[in-house]
């Protein structure tokens, strides 16, 4: 497994794509500091470069490097490793948005990658936009596959869902995506 997680991580430092599973369903990634990675994984998905994607991390404390409060805390000690992007006002510049939606997955593959890259991953379910994300890696199109370094086949994703999608904006919680985790868990967490 070390050799596997190794070659991912240089595809990753080497601003490759790869597609890898998450929790939720497989992900698309790239390198989040690499303008040319960025850009790959936009132009793979022929996605809207407006629509901002998630940053995976490999914990609660990297996360808190690019957004945090004590909303985001409360949530991610509560949810984190998890289904649960957060997106809030970025600390720190990356891909040029001045949002920015973080996650820790809880799937122990990846969580060892973004270990070893030591960088936040941007990652966004493996389909071309508009399609459904795939919960298995052979429901990934043909035209995305080619277009990544690796991918990595673990069967079935844990949820088959996308992430639950939460905005926190000066002081306001707005539910953008209700997946595994429902509205009510983060209202009891938060006490709305």
């Amino acid at each position: 497994e070390n050799d596997i997680i190794n070659k991912v991580s240089q595809a990753l430092l080497d601003e490759e794509l790869v597609i890898l599973p998450t929790d939720t369903v497989y992900g698309l990634m790239a390198l989040s500091t690499s303008d040319n990675a960025v850009s790959k994984l936009y132009e793979a998905k022929k996605r809207d470069r407006q629509k901002p994607t998630a940053l995976l991390v490999d914990s609660i404390e990297a996360a808190a490097e690019y957004i945090g409060n004590s909303d985001i805390k409360k949530l991610g000690e509560k949810f984190w490793p998890g289904p649960l992007t957060i997106i809030a006002e970025a600390k720190k510049n990356i891909a040029g948005s001045p949002k920015l939606g973080v996650r820790v997955p809880d799937e122990h593959f990846l969580l060892k990658v973004l270990k070893v890259v030591d960088k936040p991953v941007m990652a966004s379910s493996a389909n071309i936009a508009g399609e459904i994300p795939p919960s298995e890696i052979s429901r990934v199109s043909a035209e995305l596959s080619a277009k990544v370094a690796i991918g990595i086949d673990k069967g079935s994703t844990e949820q088959e869902q996308a992430s639950t999608i939460v905005e926190i904006a000066n002081g306001e919680v707005d539910l953008k995506r209700e997946g595994p985790i429902t509205a009510r868990q983060i209202e009891e967490v938060l006490n709305l």
